[in-house]
């Protein structure tokens, strides 16, 4: 039986997800190589992923949620707030960090809360090229995204504005309503955001 989707996740098709608005997310970190390591964690290629979610703000709150192609679970630095669903994970930071492996490809990442977020993503798998959207759930001051690739990022159409900017795997910019929308090839690499108090999103299309 398919798990129930979280409120993150709801209502976000592939094709209503380019009508939604704003975006911003941060910190994810991919390697191809036969061994790499996050949070101090070291594997070699035949073993899970890894993802680092960090907030350097102990006194502020926000939420996250996480999904993957395959499936993810608890590693390090997890409390009784953080959740483990199969596909998802959920979770609250008040400073510090959280680790989760994972099978597959990070596929979404939301975030909901004030603050600088960063999601350190170790990814083994080249996942050739594809759709990658960011995008808020709507608010009254820009969030700022700095998302980095192991390969190239390009524009996907002409919704990146003045203030965005792409250069060869980096992508950094703000969103408030509407969405940025990019070809991206290789995996996550880093993700850093400042949400400013809003829902933000980074989506993948594979």
């Amino acid at each position: 039986m398919e798990t129930d989707k979280p409120s993150a996740y709801s209502d976000i098709s592939r094709r209503s997800l380019l009508k939604r608005s704003g975006v911003a997310l941060a910190g994810v970190a991919t390697s191809a190589g036969t061994l790499g390591t996050i949070g101090g964690v070291a594997r070699a290629d035949h073993e899970p992923n890894y993802v680092k979610v960090t907030s350097s703000d102990g006194s502020t709150q926000f939420n996250y949620e996480i999904w993957v192609t395959g499936d993810i679970w608890k590693y390090s630095g997890t409390e009784t707030n953080d959740h483990d669903n199969g596909r998802w994970i959920s979770g609250s930071l008040w400073g510090g960090e959280d680790i989760y492996a994972y099978t597959g490809a990070v596929e979404l990442v939301y975030v909901d809360g004030d603050g600088n977020h960063t999601y350190y993503v170790n990814q083994q798998h080249d996942l050739g090229t594809y759709q990658v959207s960011i995008y808020t759930s709507g608010g009254n001051r820009d969030a700022y995204y700095n998302w980095h690739q192991t390969d190239i990022i390009s524009p996907r159409n002409d919704s990146l504005e003045s203030d965005d900017s792409v250069s060869g795997s980096v992508a950094t910019g703000y969103v408030r309503t509407g969405t940025d929308e990019f070809y991206a090839s290789g995996s996550l690499e880093y993700l850093y955001c400042e949400s400013k108090d809003q829902g933000l999103y980074w989506r993948a299309d594979y």
